[in-house]
C-alpha cells in the first residue's frame, strides 16, 4: 500500500464502480401531491451566519495489523448526517458526515479487491462533531470501502446509526482518466416521496461515476421537526443507494434557501453541504459556503452555479467574475454548466430565467459550452439556442408540471418522472432521458468539436 496521507477539518456554526441493482423499484405514491406555488424566487435575507470550515492538522494514517474489533450493535453515538463521499479524484476522496454528539473514533477504509492491499485508519477526536476527511495517496481507477468506528470504554468499536438503523458500508471508486464518463442527473426531488425513491434505486443500476442534482434539494422544512429530520426523510433515506457509492453533486436551488429553510441565520443546504476542495481548482467559496464551485474529471470540468444571485442573493458580481475564470481555463477541453433556474422553458416558470439567459448564455456561446443542466421546472425538456443544448431536468419527484407556452428552441417535452443518463466520450455526448421504469423517452447525441 502507498504512502497515504489524509487531513481531518471539522466544520463549525452549523462515490465508484457500482454493481448492477436489479431491486424491484418502490410504487409511485398514490397520494396526490400538493401543486408548488408559482412565485417561489424568494430571495434569502442578507444577514447571514458565516460558516468558515476549519481544518485542523491530523495525524498520518497508519496500516491496521489487524482489522478493527466492530461490535454487532451500533454505538449510542448516531449520525445527524451519514457518511458521504463528497469527492473523488484519480488518488483522493473527501468525505463528510456529522454525529449527534462528540466522539472518538476512526475512518476505518481498504481497497475493496482481494489482496490489493489492508485496512488503514485515520483517527477523528471528540474535539468536534462534525468532520471532513480528505484521503490522499489513493490508488487510481480502485474500488475503496469505507465505514466510521466510534470507540467504546471496552476497546471495541461500533459503527453510528442513522435514524435508528445501519447506514452501511460507503464504496467508491478513484477516477481512471478513461472515457467514457457516465453522470446521472436529478432535480427537484426534495419531497420524499416513493417516487424519488424509486428513480435514485433505478440509477443506481447503471454504473455511474457521479449524479449532478439541479437544485431544490429539500422542500417543505417546515414540514419537519427540525431541518435535520427534513433532510433525513427527504434526502438521504431516498438517495441512499447513490450516496453510498458515489459523489451526488449538487447546485443551489430557491427553495435551498427560502426563509423556510434557515437554520441558525444561515440556509440549511450549507450546513449539510459543506465547501470541498479539488485540488485543480482555486477554492471558490463564498462566505465560507459551497454557493458555487467546479471540479474536474479529467479535461471535463462541471461548473456549478447560483441562479438565486439574480433574485436577491449575495454574491451575484463574484460568481460572474469567477464564472469568466472558469470558461476561459485553457485545461479543459470541455465544460458543462450545472444550476437551477432555467434560461430556457416550455415549463411553468417560462420567466424566471430571462436573467440568466441574458447574462449567462453569450458567454457559453462564445467559449463553446455544448451543454448547459438546469431544473426548476418539474418536467423534462431538451431545447438548442445558437448551438447550445439547454436540458431541463425537474422531474425527481410526484410533483411534476404541464407545458405552459411551447418555445421555438424547444426539441422534446415531457411531463414525466425521470432523470437523465449521460456518457461523454472523447468525440461526443450522448444523453438519454429515462422515465422511470427504465423507458428511454428522449435521446440525442451532441457532437464535441
Amino acid at each position: 500500500m502507498p504512502t497515504v496521507q489524509a487531513k481531518i477539518g471539522s466544520v463549525i456554526g452549523l462515490g465508484l464502480l457500482l454493481t448492477a441493482c436489479t431491486s424491484t423499484p418502490l410504487p409511485p405514491s398514490t397520494a396526490s401531491p400538493l401543486p408548488l406555488p408559482t412565485a417561489s424566487l424568494t430571495p434569502t435575507p442578507a444577514a447571514v451566519a458565516t460558516l468558515q470550515p476549519t481544518l485542523t492538522p491530523s495525524p498520518t494514517p497508519t496500516a491496521s495489523p489487524t482489522p478493527i474489533p466492530l461490535a454487532d450493535t451500533l454505538s449510542d453515538v448516531s449520525y445527524r448526517l451519514p457518511l458521504v463521499i463528497q469527492h473523488v479524484t484519480d488518488t483522493s476522496a473527501t468525505l463528510f458526515f456529522e454525529l449527534d454528539r462528540p466522539a472518538d473514533g476512526k475512518l476505518i477504509y481498504w481497497p475493496a479487491a482481494p489482496n490489493a492491499g489492508g485496512q488503514m485508519q485515520v483517527d477523528f477526536t471528540s474535539e468536534a462533531a462534525r468532520h471532513q476527511i480528505t484521503l490522499s495517496g489513493l490508488l487510481p481507477d480502485t474500488d475503496y470501502e469505507v465505514e466510521a468506528a466510534l470507540m467504546r470504554e471496552d476497546g471495541l468499536y461500533q459503527q453510528p446509526g442513522f435514524m435508528g438503523q445501519p447506514w452501511g458500508l460507503i464504496r467508491f471508486r478513484t477516477i481512471s482518466g478513461q472515457r467514457p464518463l457516465r453522470i446521472g442527473v436529478i432535480g427537484d426531488a426534495g419531497f420524499g416521496d416513493q417516487v424519488t425513491y424509486a428513480l435514485a434505486e433505478e440509477m443506481a443500476g447503471y454504473d455511474l461515476d457521479f449524479v449532478l442534482h439541479t437544485g431544490d434539494v429539500v422542500y417543505r422544512i417546515g414540514e419537519n421537526a427540525d431541518p435535520y429530520e427534513a433532510y433525513a426523510l427527504k434526502w438521504y433515506l431516498p438517495f441512499a443507494p447513490l450516496l453510498r457509492r458515489m459523489p451526488v453533486y449538487t447546485v443551489v436551488g430557491n427553495h435551498d434557501v427560502e426563509p423556510a429553510a434557515l437554520w441558525q441565520g444561515s440556509p440549511f443546504y450549507y450546513q449539510v453541504f459543506p465547501p470541498f476542495t479539488d485540488p485543480r481548482f482555486e477554492p471558490s467559496d463564498n462566505q465560507g459556503r459551497n454557493q458555487w464551485y467546479a471540479f474536474a474529471y479529467g479535461d471535463v470540468q462541471f461548473v456549478l452555479l447560483d441562479t438565486q444571485t439574480f433574485f436577491g442573493e449575495g454574491g451575484r458580481a463574484e460568481q460572474d467574475a469567477w464564472l469568466q475564470e472558469r470558461l476561459s481555463d485553457p485545461r479543459f477541453a470541455l465544460t458543462i454548466p450545472v444550476f437551477h433556474v432555467p434560461p430556457y422553458t416550455s415549463g411553468l416558470h417560462g420567466s424566471d430565467g430571462l436573467a440568466v439567459r441574458s447574462a449567462w448564455c453569450p458567454q457559453f456561446i462564445e467559449a463553446g459550452v455544448p451543454l448547459v443542466l438546469s431544473g426548476h421546472d418539474h418536467n423534462y425538456e431538451r431545447l438548442t439556442a445558437d448551438g447550445v443544448t439547454y436540458i431541463v431536468s425537474g422531474g425527481g419527484s410526484a410533483v411534476l408540471y404541464s407545458l405552459t407556452a411551447l418555445l421555438p428552441e424547444s426539441q422534446f417535452f415531457a411531463k414525466e418522472h425521470h432523470f437523465v443518463l449521460l456518457e461523454i466520450t472523447d468525440n461526443q455526448i450522448e444523453l438519454q432521458a429515462i422515465a422511470l421504469g427504465g423507458q428511454v423517452i428522449d435521446q440525442a447525441v451532441l457532437t464535441l468539436r
